[in-house]
């Protein structure tokens, strides 16, 4: 089993077959939570009977893949905005600069 994942059974039981109470599971929720697993937090606190508490980790879990995803599309943003130079588009300064380097890099 992954780390920091607990399987969440629909019966209500946790893994060593024994019943939860319903504040058993708010307090595995809070600890789901608190590691970012919202999708085992949803299902701890829909157990624990907790709806408010369900609803909030569905909205962090919605804002924490739109900013995963936000962070992607601007990375790929910079990429395009700021290619690596090509040697042969470089200004004759910085192809003197590069020679010289790679001559020093030979020695």
């Amino acid at each position: 089993m992954a780390p920091h994942k607990l399987e969440v059974f629909k019966s209500g039981y946790f893994e060593n077959n024994t019943r939860s109470s319903e504040q058993e599971w708010k307090i595995q929720g809070v600890k789901f939570y608190k590691k970012k697993c919202f999708d085992q937090a949803i299902k701890c606190f829909t157990f624990a009977g907790e709806d408010a508490l369900a609803a909030r980790c569905t909205a962090f879990m919605v804002a924490d893949k739109g900013q995963n995803a936000l962070s992607d599309i601007e990375a790929m943003v910079h990429k395009i905005s700021n290619p690596a130079p090509i040697p042969w588009a470089m200004e004759k300064g910085e192809e003197n600069k590069l020679k010289a380097s790679i001559k020093l890099e030979k020695r």
